[in-house]
């Protein structure tokens, strides 16, 4: 009886493909794969954006716009036109219709911004503000 021979695995004939090499190529196409997946959503987001900035200077645009009309509007030339042109007949009031209210400054219904608050109630007056309020008759 002849014994079996020992088979070198590393020359084996019938197994020509290495599996390290294939564990290596493997890792490789996974690494490319997912390069490619974050190429592209990179590419999605960079459009994205691109949209996103494009609107937001139109939206700028038509803010600026939109202001401009209003404080065009809201000249005293153009109440007065307003005025005239539906005919209401206003005036500015006489020293009799003007009425002075005091009223003190309440720190607290100030905007709360951090160290804000602090600063306005040490340099708050000690007396309560007086501010001066137009009624008409």
């Amino acid at each position: 009886m002849v014994g079996k021979r020992k088979t070198n695995r590393k020359r084996n004939p019938n197994n020509p493909f290495p599996t390290a090499l294939a564990g290596v190529l493997s890792l490789l196409g996974l690494v490319a794969i997912s390069y490619l997946c974050l190429c592209s959503r990179c590419e999605a987001l960079a459009r994205e954006i691109k949209t996103l900035e494009v609107r937001h200077a139109e939206l700028q645009r038509r803010k600026v716009n939109e202001e401009y009309k209003w404080s065009n509007l809201r000249s005293l030339k153009r109440v007065e036109e307003a005025l005239a042109r539906f005919q209401i007949p206003m005036s500015w009031p006489r020293q009799d219709q003007v009425v002075h209210i005091a009223r003190p400054v309440d720190i607290g219904l100030l905007p709360s911004r951090e160290g804000w608050n602090r600063q306005v109630a040490r340099h708050a007056p000690a007396a309560p503000d007086a501010r001066s309020v137009l009624l008409h008759d």
